[in-house]
This record gives structure tokens, sequence and C-alpha cells, in this order.
């Protein structure tokens, strides 16, 4: 475990009361898997987080852990760069269990408040993100006409063909947006 990966992930599980946070950037701190699993372990149920921005960062695995009980307000979610480092079978398949956590979470309901998902530059296959898209058309969307929910959708440089893409924007809900390039 890095030292610096470490020490981030400690100091979150001193922090009191770590419920209180509601944006959190470790964007581009390069922490390796293992402080991953503890870093998101922390913040498993978080009752205040709205904002978490993981981008640059190794967790493939430790997502669908974080998924099993997702911050209940969570509305940004960056994954930006997250999964590309896989490299062996294992971690393609952590990947893989990754990508359909999120979809699990968004057609269980545990992330009805999120507005944005950013897995753009993770190297993802076509069929992990028709799951995601299939997923995503599930989705259920408050009714209320003074509140437009939205969600966004960057999938960006992965394996995905415009074909495939094209083909789901329009089938998607108005209020769903993919940004693929």
């Amino acid at each position: 475990m890095g030292e610096h990966g470490a020490f981030i992930a400690q100091a979150l599980k001193d922090t009191a009361p770590v419920s209180k946070i509601r944006h959190l950037d470790l964007s581009g701190n390069r922490i390796p898997v293992e402080v991953s699993a503890v870093l998101l372990s922390v913040l498993t149920g978080h009752t205040q987080l709205q904002t978490l921005i993981l981008d640059y960062n190794r967790l493939a695995g430790c997502v669908s852990k974080l998924m099993q009980s997702p911050p209940t307000l969570l509305k940004h979610l960056r994954l930006s760069w997250t999964l590309r480092y896989v490299r062996d079978k294992q971690e393609d398949e952590d990947a893989r269990k990754d990508v359909l956590s999120i979809s699990s979470a968004i057609v269980n309901g545990k992330l009805p408040h999120i507005e944005q998902i950013d897995l753009s530059d993770n190297e993802l296959s076509e069929s992990d993100l028709e799951s995601l898209l299939k997923s995503v058309q599930d989705m259920k969307f408050p009714e209320n006409p003074d509140h437009v929910a939205k969600l966004v959708l960057k999938i960006g440089w992965n394996f995905a063909q415009d074909e495939l893409i094209n083909t789901w924007k329009s089938k998607l809900l108005p209020h769903i947006n993919i940004q693929y390039k």
C-alpha cells in the first residue's frame, strides 16, 4: 500500500464526522487497488457525499463494493481512467463486475439522486457499455415538473462503435444525455 494512499484512507477514517463530507476529489493520486478498497469501504453508506471524483486511480474490483451501499445523496460519480490500468485477466473481470455493479445500483434505485456518471477513458468493452446503457434506460426519474431530472453519462474513449452509441441515443429518454466524444 502506497504511503500517500494509506495516509488518505487513514485521514478519512479519522475525520470526525466523515459523514459530513459533501465533495471529495481524490483524482490523480494513482491510489493503488489495496488502498482504494479501504478508501471506498470508508465511503460505503456515506450519508452526505454528493460528489465523488476518483479519476486516475486504480479501482478495478473496488467500485462494486461501494455500489452495494453507495452514498445516499450521490449526484456526481467520476471514474475516468480508473479501470484503464486493467492488464490481466482477473483485473479485467473485476472491471467488468464494477460496471455491472453500477448498472445494478441504477436499476435497483440505489443512486436516486445521480446526475452524472463519468466512465470515460476506461477501455470498457461494448458489452459492458451496453449493459450500462440498458440499466440507464430502466432508470426511474421523479415526476415532479419543477425538477426535471437529467442524467449525463460520459462514456467516451471506450471500445464502443459509433453505431452502438447512436442506436442507444435514439432509444433513451430525452433527459438522458450520452457524451461519447
